[in-house]
């Protein structure tokens, strides 16, 4: 039995290898190349070059191709998980255009061999994951090309953000006996958005209604939400598609709906500290409560948050923001949230709010 083993794939020249690891209790020993075994198993390669690579979760390499100074690729995870493209670009090539791809992970030890005249790239699954590679032939930045991680054309199917969406939402709708309704995001970052295919995967095992946050996982809060993929997906799936990101006010809710043409919008931070924006909106005009609507409002809150708190310290700790925000724009406000700040007694925090909201009456 040779040190390597060959494992065709869809595309002539592609193929899987798999070492022989070697194991005990003290931990493993491989060989990951050797010219002379290689040449056993048909593969007759010079390479001239190592490179080694770090990348995030998220983090989609590629896809790069060399126009001149070709070059094929022994590659390998050497730490966390990956998932590996090469796109067929040889010109007549019965599978031109065609893509084939792999897992590869610090555990299942496999490397992937890719021939010249091909696009590859890869989308890091894990944490953080090392990446490393030989090349036949020297990498030449004037001969570099790329294309495009969603080229219609080639259509590849990358893994959602190392998910399995489709099992799940096969699962769910299929023991569910209540409608599903799902949230996301646009995607892990800018270079991996996958809203539309989330949603059209929702559709197809019928979720009743999914909501887009027009933000990637990577921007978390910062940056704009991107009203383009809510209103791709709009144009996508024909079940209800509700709209989230930055709606703050009356003018930000009819952009929403008039620029995506959702269904309708779900608010979230834009509802911290005033709760009436509902009313506002559904109401087409700006509803300015009274401080002492404002008062009754903040007393039941902390009556929410005692009675889902055990310590009444972690209640008061809790509420300090959420205060602060019912306060915000109320005139001498700054002195009050900064004396609320410093007390740790709650029934101290109601005299206070108490006392400043019905004084200054609005």
């Amino acid at each position: 039995m040779g040190k390597f083993k060959k494992i065709d794939t869809s595309i002539e020249g592609v193929y899987v290898i798999e070492p022989t690891v070697f194991g005990d209790n003290r931990g493993y020993f491989m060989e990951t190349y050797s010219k002379e075994d290689f040449e056993e198993i048909g593969l007759n390669y010079n390479f001239v070059q190592d490179n080694q690579s770090k990348s995030k979760k998220g983090v989609l390499r590629g896809l790069h191709f060399q126009k001149e100074n070709t070059q094929a690729k022994l590659v390998r995870c050497i730490k966390g998980e990956v998932f590996d493209v090469a796109v067929d670009l040889r010109p007549g090539s019965k599978t031109y255009g065609k893509w084939e791809g792999v897992i590869l992970t610090e555990e299942n030890k496999k490397m992937f061999m890719i021939p010249r005249g091909f696009a590859h790239g890869f989308l890091v699954l894990s944490d953080e994951a090392e990446f490393a590679y030989k090349c036949d032939d020297v990498y030449n930045h004037e001969a570099e090309g790329g294309l495009k991680y969603n080229d219609p054309d080639v259509a590849i199917k990358w893994p959602m953000e190392g998910l399995k969406v489709e099992e799940i939402l096969k699962e769910a709708t299929s023991v569910s006996k209540k409608p599903i309704t799902v949230k996301t995001r646009k995607g892990f970052n800018d270079n991996i958005t996958t809203a539309v295919e989330v949603a059209k995967l929702c559709e197809k095992y019928g979720v009743a209604m999914i909501t887009i946050h027009g933000r990637t996982r990577e921007q978390y809060y910062s940056g704009k939400a991107d009203l383009d993929i809510i209103k791709a997906v709009k144009e996508a799936v024909s079940i209800p598609v509700i709209g989230n990101g930055d709606i703050v006010d009356i003018e930000s809710a009819k952009r929403m709906f008039e620029y995506t043409n959702c269904d309708g919008i779900m608010i979230a931070r834009g509802a911290q500290g005033n709760p009436w924006i509902f009313k506002s909106i559904l109401e087409g005009k700006e509803y300015i409560p009274s401080n002492n609507e404002r008062l009754k409002i903040i007393l039941k809150h902390i009556e929410y948050a005692l009675k889902n708190e055990e310590n009444k310290k972690q209640a008061v700790l809790k509420m300090r923001k959420h205060i602060a925000w019912y306060l915000k724009g109320i005139k001498n406000s700054s002195y009050i949230k900064d004396k609320i700040n410093r007390e740790e007694d709650i029934e101290e925090v109601k005299k206070i709010l108490i006392d400043f909201l019905t004084e200054n009456q609005a």
